[in-house]
């Protein structure tokens, strides 16, 4: 899980930002990159659905690679995004899944609400990148759609300050689609944080109070035995 944040916080903080001006191909083997670690972190884990989750994500990543190649082409734009939703989507729920199953609270667990987190942005940036290619002007303020690097890179940027409340403004969502879904991401911005927060602090004076109680037996064990 830690591998995973560090990947997922290069990508989205440094590598597509930094392939704005980079060919598209690179910025699409970037952008498959957290696909792919998700997908291999899931694949590893000792649950037996969750490894049926991450091979399909693999399988998906994978096709979502040899699309990404012809991205000249509309259709095959259209058919990567919707793979990498999907692909988000089934990861998002297996680690969501992870995080909060019943057990004890840990540092991966933690760890692993923040990798959620970011891929809810990463998510709503493909979201947001299909509504354009199905409708031109549903955002103001966007490059050319023809400058994938600079398209991604500008879209991710859109998503996090949207997810986080911090937009300034210099790009508007003008369709009602678009418009519903920033609303939509704004809120689990707001609601998302909150909740993951009272459930970590419940999980933690949970395993607290067994740790006090496993304590306090030990104690009793040990004047009994004197």
């Amino acid at each position: 899980m830690v591998a995973l944040l560090v990947i997922q916080s290069i990508t989205v903080y440094g590598l597509i930002p930094a392939t704005a001006s980079r060919p598209s191909v690179l910025v699409s083997l970037v952008g498959v990159l957290p696909l792919l670690f998700s997908a291999l972190v899931v694949r590893i884990t000792r649950i037996e659905w969750t490894f049926a989750v991450g091979s399909i994500a693999i399988a998906l990543s994978v096709a979502i690679i040899v699309l990404d190649c012809f991205q000249h082409y509309p259709l095959a734009l259209v058919g990567a995004d919707v793979l990498a939703i999907t692909t988000f989507l089934l990861l998002t729920v297996a680690i969501f899944a992870t995080v909060f199953a019943s057990g004890r609270f840990s540092v991966y667990r933690a760890l692993g609400s923040i990798v959620i987190y970011l891929n809810i942005g990463l998510l709503f940036t493909l979201v947001f990148r299909l509504i354009t290619l199905l409708s031109v002007n549903a955002f103001s303020g966007l490059p050319q759609a023809s400058d994938h690097s600079g398209f991604r890179a500008t879209l991710e940027y859109f998503s996090f300050s949207t997810l986080t409340s911090a937009g300034f403004g210099d790009i508007l969502p003008i369709s009602p689609m678009a418009r519903g879904l920033t609303i939509f991401e704004a809120s689990i911005g707001h609601l998302y944080p909150a909740t993951v927060l009272a459930r970590i602090v419940s999980m933690a004076m949970q395993a607290r109070g067994e740790h006090d109680e496993n304590d306090a037996g030990a104690t009793k064990n040990k004047r009994f035995v004197k």
